[in-house]
């Protein structure tokens, strides 16, 4: 069924999923370049990325595109590392600090 002939509250409904989808590999893909980081494991967050992108792609194909170059420059800003490197709100460096 296309966007334009689905019912609104299904349009809602899909609208709500893929917000949710996109705040939590936006807070994922943070978790990964703050461990990354700090040489800390990262693997099972990277996994959780992959399948969080794959739910993503298939379900808005129209705009994986804009999304993965999103993704790229949003975890390459947050990659830091250095003795002097603090990246704000990164767990690790608060914990570095105090």
């Amino acid at each position: 069924m296309s966007t334009t002939t689905m019912p609104r509250r299904d349009k809602r409904l899909r609208a709500r999923r893929r917000g949710e989808l996109l705040a939590k590999r936006a807070a994922v893909g943070a978790q990964w370049a703050d461990r990354l980081s700090h040489g800390m494991p990262s693997a099972r967050l990277l996994q959780e990325m992959t399948r969080l992108e794959a739910h993503l792609i298939e379900g808005w194909p129209h705009l994986s595109e804009k999304w993965v170059g999103e993704w790229v420059v949003a975890d390459i800003k947050r990659i830091h590392g250095g003795p002097a490197a603090q990246m704000p709100g990164c767990a690790y460096c608060a914990l570095a600090q105090g």
